[in-house]
């Protein structure tokens, strides 16, 4: 979501899954509880929403204005769920300007559009697939350290065991 928002590529409501999944898929059973065989009638009876919603540093945000006290209803949870989902997403906005603010301040903005935000995240952060024999074989050892010594086997066998997660 970070990177969309420098790179100025749309928010797609999927990109929450990205950072809340159990809230996406909340949603999604929401939208769809009809499917599930509750109708209107029965809708108040197992769903006690308000129009808020629980941001990621655990605050709580009115998606309607007193949104507190307005129920999620049978007829209106398509848009509580549009909401949910452009509040979440929008939630670290003032962050991002301030990281592109900083970031334009070394590469010009307008530059930043050409790529994609895969590439950029990609040349930001560099692959997260590490080729553990490239980096063994281009390791240069400091003053009385040798690749045999116990603590460099057991440093290379720990990063061989690391994924990329």
């Amino acid at each position: 979501v970070v990177w969309k928002q420098l790179v100025d590529e749309p928010l797609l409501g999927s990109d929450l899954m990205a950072f809340d999944e159990s809230t996406w898929r909340s949603l999604q059973k929401l939208r769809s509880i009809d499917e599930e065989g509750v109708c209107a009638d029965d809708f108040a009876d197992v769903i006690f929403e308000t129009f808020t919603t629980q941001l990621s540093d655990g605050s709580h945000a009115e998606l309607w204005r007193h949104g507190a006290s307005i129920a999620v209803t049978f007829d209106n949870r398509d848009e509580y769920c549009e909401l949910v989902v452009q509040t979440r997403l929008r939630e670290s906005q003032r962050q991002c300007d301030a990281l592109l603010q900083g970031l334009s301040s070394i590469v010009p903005q307008r530059l930043l559009s050409l790529f994609t935000w895969r590439q950029l995240e990609l040349l930001t952060c560099g692959s997260p697939d590490v080729d553990v024999e490239q980096l063994r074989a281009h390791t240069k050892f400091g003053v009385g350290v040798s690749p045999s010594q116990r603590h460099i086997r057991y440093f290379w066998s720990a990063i061989r065991r690391f994924t990329p997660e």
